[in-house]
């Protein structure tokens, strides 16, 4: 058990409770991350409010998937295995934020794994 959330005690809502807090976390630390790169932007006139409404999107997608794969790294003990041992919540999240603010944390992670195996 990685922690619960609202004491939920059925391991696939224990689960789904970790993912759901992953995920979201990780949606914010997106947020963050385009939010920051924004005064670094340049938006040109022919660029359109959709088009720039796709990339925050797709910001958000890319931060959900990679706080559902630090999650699951957690959980199997392949990235941060301590948190799952200790059950720190705070660390776990943290983990999580970071890994939706910076998509290279994961695809670092993942191209370590792949050396090693």
């Amino acid at each position: 058990m990685l922690f619960r959330v609202g004491g939920s005690s059925h391991p696939a809502l224990q689960l789904f409770d970790s993912l759901a807090a992953g995920i979201a976390v990780a949606v914010l630390g997106g947020f963050m991350s385009v939010a920051i790169g924004l005064n670094k932007q340049k938006f040109e006139l022919e660029d359109s409010f959709l088009m720039n409404l796709v990339y925050g999107a797709l910001r958000m997608v890319v931060a959900s998937i990679a706080g559902y794969v630090v999650t699951l790294m957690i959980r199997t003990g392949v990235l941060l295995s301590f948190l799952k041992e200790t059950n720190a919540v705070g660390g776990y999240l943290l983990a999580c934020f970071l890994g939706g603010f910076s998509e290279r944390l994961i695809t670092k992670s993942l191209r370590q794994i792949e050396e090693v195996a």
